[in-house]
């Protein structure tokens, strides 16, 4: 358990991104086994923040967040000689820093507890992280023999899409997860959201993730073009001489507080 834990730690501190989590070393002394540590995010996760966020929430900040989000996932995926799939691409695994800037978390590990608990990394996400299915990819579901793919990962970007595009979590309307996993296995969607004012500009795209052919599905790269795009397309231009926004500058939501000394959070 060290030993693949350790991988994914050199892993993981190798990474250098704005919208990937930082490994900022490991602690003793919460659990069983070592703690990882990372910047405190003080607005939670992405579930949290949308609910408690969502009458404030502007197309611009949708638009940013989903940017910051495939900006991570893209540098994930592209990483040089090795990309990562992350296998675990959720809500909850998305957290939002003080300045809503959103960075992706906790890649691998998903995949390595379930080896060492149950042997089925299915299994042992659905029993460790709660919900977890309702991101999930069509194929993880069929077999335990089938491992994360950064096309999975597609599968489960266009589920955090549906997300900032509707405030709610996937399937917010099924309660039951063997519900859910049976709709999923017989290859339904979550309905289209009517509300929001990005449906007929997103939506497609979200459905072109969500397709069962892993092979069909964009690629993480295609999608950050798509939302810089749609971004240009929506947003005005920014305010003379000021440069436009890029994936590397922090999109904040509103005025942040004072500068401070970030606090830790521990991951056990």
């Amino acid at each position: 358990m060290l030993q693949r834990l350790r991988r994914e730690m050199g892993i993981w501190r190798r990474l250098n991104h704005p919208n990937v989590m930082e490994f900022m070393g490991y602690a003793f002394g919460f659990g069983v086994s070592m703690a990882l540590v990372a910047p405190w995010a003080a607005n939670g996760t992405l579930t949290d923040c949308l609910e408690k966020s969502w009458s404030i929430i502007t197309i611009a900040d949708q638009l940013n967040l989903l940017d910051d989000i495939v900006s991570g996932l893209t540098y994930l995926h592209s990483y040089p000689n090795n990309p990562v799939t992350h296998g675990d691409l959720t809500g909850s695994n998305v957290l939002i820093l003080w300045d809503m800037t959103a960075c992706i978390a906790d890649f691998g590990l998903s995949s390595m507890l379930g080896d060492l608990q149950t042997g089925s990394t299915y299994l042992a996400a659905t029993a460790m992280y709660p919900g977890a299915v309702r991101w999930t990819a069509p194929e993880l579901l069929l077999s335990d023999d089938v491992q994360p793919t950064t096309l999975s990962d597609i599968y489960s970007l266009g589920s955090i899409m549906l997300q900032v595009l509707s405030g709610k979590v996937p399937w917010h309307e099924i309660k039951r997860e063997v519900i859910l996993i049976r709709e999923i296995q017989q290859g339904k969607t979550p309905r289209c959201p009517s509300h929001s004012p990005l449906v007929s500009e997103l939506w497609p795209f979200i459905c072109e993730c969500w397709s069962l052919s892993p092979a069909s599905r964009p690629t993480a790269g295609t999608a950050l073009e798509f939302i810089r795009y749609i971004r240009i397309k929506l947003l005005p231009p920014p305010e003379c001489g000021h440069d436009a926004p890029s994936s590397t500058a922090a999109h904040p939501a509103s005025s942040p507080g004072p500068s401070r000394r970030p606090h830790l959070k521990i991951i056990t």
